[in-house]
């Protein structure tokens, strides 16, 4: 028997993938910031500091985006797949 194909659904893989990211990076506060990650960055470029400071802070911001991203994305992709399985299996 030969394994079935799903097509994969690109626009909910994003909205998923998207909501997984934004929740924590608008909510959560991390023990390097008192506030969440988006609001730091807003901070930043409201009131600026000086660069040497900047740079530590988007470097930080950087790889936090990391941290969230990559696992988001791949949660994304095993959630899409769950529903478009189970989707072409109530067809």
């Amino acid at each position: 028997m030969a394994p079935k194909r799903f097509k994969t659904d690109l626009r909910l893989w994003f909205c998923i993938s998207f909501a997984l990211f934004t929740i924590p990076w608008l909510t959560s506060s991390y023990n390097y910031f008192e506030m969440p990650p988006a609001r730091v960055l807003i901070e930043l470029c409201i009131h600026p500091t000086n660069i040497h400071e900047t740079i530590g802070i988007l470097e930080v911001l950087a790889i936090l985006g990391g941290m969230i991203s990559i696992p988001a994305v791949c949660l994304g992709w095993i959630l899409q797949c769950v529903v478009v399985m189970v989707r072409d299996a109530k067809r």
